[in-house]
């Protein structure tokens, strides 16, 4: 998305991760003074809804999951996924010799546990939320990786007052519910 905008392509308004716009503020192709925080994403760890979840309440408990798992799917942080490269420091730290299959993205993680082909999987909730199959639980705060998003005005959105408006719905309550459902925090909380 940060790409698509910085060269040029014509938006009425920027939704992105809140680390990805510094650069287009700097570059002055979105307005700093219009940013707006929609929610904020957390982790969460999945397995195949045909099995209780294992606890992981605590780091404690979630590396004696990982520790037993036969594979844990996640989106690859070699081709720059923040999520798995968040996810790969964490296995390291807490149980390095889990076998790990990596996916392009997040989503695709999550699908390949719905059909049984890894053990289970660690990405954003609004991914596991997308595919049925699977029963999830948020990571402790202790293994969180917290991505705020942003909406931000384009400086030469084609239509400015109409961002405007549009983004004081998404965050009005109306405008919010799509995203509790979709696994988002609201704007601020943890």
């Amino acid at each position: 998305v940060a790409t698509r905008i910085r060269y040029g392509e014509a938006v009425d308004l920027a939704v992105n991760a809140a680390n990805q716009m510094p650069p287009l503020f700097e570059a002055g192709v979105l307005d700093r003074a219009t940013v707006r925080e929609l929610g904020r994403m957390r982790l969460g760890f999945a397995m195949r809804d045909s099995g209780a979840l294992p606890d992981i309440a605590t780091e404690a408990a979630l590396a004696a999951a990982l520790r037993a798992l036969p594979s844990l799917a996640l989106s690859d942080g070699a081709a720059g996924a923040t999520t798995g490269r968040h996810v790969a420091a964490l296995l390291d730290r807490l149980a390095p010799g889990t076998p790990r299959r990596p996916f392009p993205r997040g989503l695709a993680a999550v699908q390949a546990v719905a059909a049984g082909e890894a053990g289970a999987v660690i990405t954003q909730m609004s991914e596991i939320l997308a595919v049925p199959g699977v029963r999830s639980a948020a990571l402790p705060d202790s293994a969180q990786l917290v991505t705020p998003y942003v909406a931000a005005i384009p400086t030469a959105a084609p239509s400015p007052a109409d961002a405007a408006v549009l983004l004081a719905h998404l965050l009005s309550p109306a405008g919010q519910a799509p995203f509790r459902a979709a696994g988002f925090a609201g704007p601020g909380e943890g």
